[in-house]
């Protein structure tokens, strides 16, 4: 079950989480089913400015429903970064 789900495109997901105004890049995405009625998402968020957490959470919840609404993901786990030196690939 732990796969992407046919149907799910990673870079429609990708362009909706960076049409966010406070987000700079979305990389180390990954989307599985977890069963047959619950995907599951996991990203880290590359933020352009160095947020305080209550603002992180805002844009979070933002995702969220967005996530939910347009592509009927259930759960989503964010790591929240700034200038972090890490891979900005894509993983799937």
């Amino acid at each position: 079950m732990q796969f992407t789900p046919k149907g799910i495109e990673l870079d429609s997901i990708v362009s909706s989480i960076e049409e966010e105004p406070e987000i700079k890049n979305a990389h180390h995405l990954h989307v599985w089913k977890l069963d047959d009625n619950h995907i599951h998402l996991e990203a880290h968020l590359d933020f352009l400015d160095d947020v305080v957490l209550s603002v992180s959470n805002r844009v979070m919840d933002r995702l969220e429903k967005k996530l939910h609404d347009s592509f009927d993901i259930e759960h989503t786990t964010f790591q929240c970064e700034y200038e972090r030196d890490d891979n900005k690939e894509i993983v799937n």
